[in-house]
């Protein structure tokens, strides 16, 4: 497994090459999951301009012949057939937005 690091704009890393890295989010790509009841692969984290309000993840998506490679928010995702790492990466997660937190600037942060 190879980590990437975040480019400096983004809070998230980007993937050169899709095939079996750690994100350095905890997270080894590609994986299985489902997303809104489909099946779907996740083949890497969303590039910088998804990224900047919440942890997108590109998903590979067949509808009928045409398949897509789109980003949607980590938290819609349910793992498949991920490795222990990945499963708890995508379960933290949830647990920080369920509680409201996000990559906003902070203005209504009561920590900063």
């Amino acid at each position: 497994m190879k980590t990437l690091l975040p480019p400096a704009s983004c809070p998230l890393p980007l993937l050169e090459d899709k095939m079996g890295l750690t994100t350095g989010f905890g997270m080894n790509v590609p994986f299985q999951a489902l997303w809104d009841g489909e099946n779907v692969e996740v083949v890497a984290m969303s590039d910088d301009e998804e990224c900047q309000e919440e942890m997108m993840v590109d998903i590979r998506y067949s509808e009928g012949n045409s398949p897509d490679v789109f980003s949607v928010s980590l938290s819609e995702i349910e793992p498949v057939d991920t490795d222990e790492m990945t499963t708890e990466a995508i379960s933290d997660r949830k647990y920080w937005v369920e509680r409201g937190y996000d990559f906003s600037e902070g203005e209504d942060d009561e920590f900063f």
